[in-house]
């Protein structure tokens, strides 16, 4: 009776483990785009609640946001979830800024991150395979991000080294 009650509450349960989707490689290219929202196509494998964004970025201590956006027909759409305004590290290494919790469905996202300065750099690989880029001309630092991504001013086929953390739902639900 006593190992039931603990079962059903939860107690001596393996503790929940946050899972990462996107690129945690660190590519050997590093680039500068200022006042563009720069994306990302990556797969997330299961349901999930994000819960923080993450990219390989430096240069000037300045503002930096993250987003992610949903996926239509190879493109970013619609805007799901940003975070507020962080600032970005003098020398190159990850930063994490925290975003709303936002369940996902498995599926297809744009991750994206927006520099205030042009001395901010961030790693990227030029081709990647399943991968792409997107860039959009739109300081989302100060304004934050546009609620419908529209037309992107440069697409390509690499990928940027960012990534978000989530819990998977099954584990949320103890399923």
């Amino acid at each position: 009776m006593c190992r039931a009650i603990e079962w059903a509450s939860g107690v001596g349960a393996d503790p929940v483990q946050e899972k990462k989707f996107g690129y945690e490689a660190v590519f050997g290219s590093t680039g500068s785009r200022a006042d563009f929202q720069l994306s990302t196509k990556a797969q997330l494998s299961e349901k999930g609640t994000v819960k923080s964004i993450t990219a390989y970025i430096d240069g000037k201590v300045d503002e930096i946001r993250y987003a992610i956006y949903s996926d239509k027909n190879g493109q970013p759409d619609q805007l799901l979830v940003q975070s507020s305004v962080g600032n970005s590290n003098l020398s190159m290494g990850w930063v994490t800024l925290t975003v709303p919790d936002t369940v996902l469905a498995a599926g297809y996202y744009w991750l994206s991150f927006c520099h205030a300065d042009a001395s901010q750099n961030y790693a990227y690989i030029s081709t990647y395979s399943g991968a792409g880029e997107c860039n959009k001309a739109k300081d989302a630092t100060t304004n934050g991000y546009l609620a419908n991504w529209g037309s992107s001013n440069t697409s390509y086929s690499g990928a940027r080294s960012i990534y978000a953390t989530y819990l998977p739902t099954q584990q949320l639900s103890g399923k």
